[in-house]
């Protein structure tokens, strides 16, 4: 596997690939691209990338990707792991196959 270096909050970098598939519930989005990306998420919320939405386990297909964290209500994104790190969107080129991980925690209001 290379990846292409990367900068910003959310290690991006290279234009956005606005034909990025996504194949929810373990199955594979796409069959083109040079990227393959497995993707997992944990806690209350989903990644979306341009042609759809990501709960649970799910592979992103693609050249360059674009990917954002959206939180459920009432929770807040904690950050990626994997191919991507910190807290910001997460857009990369890359070759091969990568892993990635989206946490997000439930925030509690004290009255």
């Amino acid at each position: 596997m290379r990846l292409r270096p990367c900068s910003g909050p959310g290690r991006s970098g290279g234009p956005v690939d606005a034909g990025a598939e996504v194949f929810a519930d373990g199955g594979v989005i796409g069959s083109s691209g040079t990227a393959t990306l497995l993707v997992a998420t944990s806690g209350a919320g989903l990644v979306r990338a341009a042609n759809g939405d990501c709960r649970g386990y799910c592979t992103v297909r693609g050249n360059d990707i674009h990917l954002t964290a959206v939180p459920d209500s009432g929770a807040t994104f904690v950050g990626w792991s994997g191919a991507c790190s910190g807290t910001g969107d997460c857009d990369w080129a890359l070759v091969g196959t990568a892993t990635l991980s989206a946490t997000f925690i439930v925030v509690h209001v004290r009255n």
